[in-house]
């Protein structure tokens, strides 16, 4: 009985199937690739029993590759034109027919056709205490991307982010401190390939300033041209005139940007202009300056009046010394002899005259030579006055009645002239008649009447007569 089982178990044993060993996938990495190129790679498993079966467990291939299992089952080919740059991890399970499964991760590099590049070329100005964001980008080789700060800083208050795809650093935050910074960027591609680019970030003050100090002069009837900038602050800019008035025939305008206000047009009269001129940032900060412009005539300044009237001791004396041409302001000036004593000079509100005055004290001779100069030119002219000790002559005016019913009496004006007049009389004339006994000798001069109603309203001014003294 004994004997007679131990063939049956021999038998039983030689039927069982025998396997070498378990199913193993061999190919432990994947080659690199590059989009648009034909990409080709096998994995390779043995050992089990085949039939084999292949799986993509997690991950992706890269988009163009697609897999096939070869007739043996023994290997999985990975095949195609790769589409996109990328890096994938993809995981292959293979199953030997006894049920058995090994499983393996792969990296797979995609590369562009080119090597990683940083496309950004430059970064935004940025203002203290404003938000600042910029977008620093690349592209080519392959993903995922290192960024660095090689060299140099960013603004203080501002930090760095990677996208979530590698492809773009985000620059983002609000600067604290004015300065200029030149941070070195780099970004390192999946292959290995380094790419750096240099940048400038200006962060400027937080209120806006007019930079611009001062403005050039100009000329008559040449065109004009300057520009006011500022700088600092957030734009858009508001320019404004607070005071004062550009030189005629001068406009202005604001540039595309509102960094700067433009002044242009061809001036028409020669004088200084002192306009003050605003700036108002976006978050209301406002900046001033004072600015002079002077706008000469095309020709030198001249002194026009060419001579002055005799006078009279303890008569009253007026008499206006002219200029033109140039540019005002003018500037004055007695450069020898002297005026008659009791008599002064004071330059007019335009500096166009010198206004001569008062009562002369002393009969004699004077011989004054006055002086004009305006930017850059000048002129001198000399003079001769006569202060005599009494009056020699007296002139008798006449005129014909208004034939106006209301009429309350008349005012004498007297001049050098003909066309600057000052009134002679202290009260109104309540005739038609007048005597002027504040002549003085070899003088010429001109006389017009006006005539006053009862309620203070004058009339215009009757025709002029002159009187030649000798």
């Amino acid at each position: 009985m004994k004997c007679s089982l131990l063939p049956s178990l021999l038998l039983a044993i030689l039927a069982l199937p025998c396997w070498a060993s378990d199913v193993t996938i061999s190919t432990t990495s994947l080659p690199g690739g590059t989009v648009a190129i034909a990409y080709s790679a096998m994995i390779k498993a043995n050992g089990g029993c085949s039939p084999y079966t292949w799986k993509l467990v997690s991950g992706s291939l890269p988009a163009g590759v697609a897999k096939q299992t070869s007739s043996t089952t023994t290997s999985l080919n990975l095949y195609g034109k790769p589409t996109t740059a990328g890096t994938y991890y993809p995981t292959i399970s293979v199953t030997g027919c006894g049920g058995y499964v090994s499983k393996h991760s792969y990296k797979m590099v995609i590369q562009s056709s080119g090597a990683v590049d940083i496309s950004t070329l430059s970064l935004p100005t940025g203002t203290v205490e404003t938000a600042y964001s910029a977008v620093i980008h690349a592209s080519g080789g392959c993903t995922p991307y290192k960024w660095n700060l090689v060299s140099g800083s960013l603004p203080a208050g501002i930090a760095k982010q990677v996208s979530p795809n590698t492809t773009s650093l985000n620059v983002y935050g609000k600067p604290t401190t004015v300065a200029t910074y030149y941070p070195t960027i780099s970004v390192t591609g999946c292959g290995g390939y380094v790419s750096k680019k240099s940048y400038k970030i200006v962060i400027q003050s937080g209120h806006v300033a007019i930079s611009t100090t001062n403005l050039p002069s100009g000329t008559v009837s040449k065109a004009y041209s300057a520009a006011i900038k500022a700088s600092g602050g957030c734009t858009p800019y508001v320019w404004k005139l607070v005071s004062g008035n550009l030189p005629a025939g001068v406009a202005k305008q604001i540039s595309t940007n509102t960094t700067y206000l433009n002044l242009y047009g061809t001036p028409t009269a020669a004088a200084t202009y002192y306009p003050t001129i605003s700036v108002t940032g976006c978050g209301g900060h406002v900046s001033e300056v004072s600015y002079k412009i002077v706008i000469q005539s095309s020709g030198s300044v001249a002194i026009s009046t060419l001579s002055l009237p005799n006078g009279t001791v303890k008569t009253p004396y007026s008499a206006a010394i002219k200029a033109s041409g140039g540019c005002t302001p003018y500037s004055w000036n007695l450069l020898s002899g002297s005026l008659p004593t009791g008599v002064s000079r004071q330059v007019s509100a335009d500096t166009t005259s010198l206004n001569l005055y008062g009562t002369p004290t002393t009969a004699a001779t004077y011989a004054p030579t006055i002086s004009v100069s305006g930017c850059g030119s000048a002129s001198q002219h000399a003079y001769r006055i006569v202060i005599q000790a009494t009056a020699n002559h007296i002139v008798d005016l006449k005129w014909n009645a208004s034939t106006s019913a209301d009429v309350a009496g008349y005012n004498v004006y007297r001049g050098l002239d003909g066309t600057t007049w000052k009134r002679i009389n202290v009260a109104l004339v309540g005739s038609t008649v007048y005597t002027d006994s504040t002549v003085a000798n070899s003088t010429t001069y001109y006389y017009t009447t006006t005539a006053v109603d009862i309620y203070g309203r004058e009339s215009k001014k009757s025709g002029a007569v002159r009187a030649a003294i000798p």
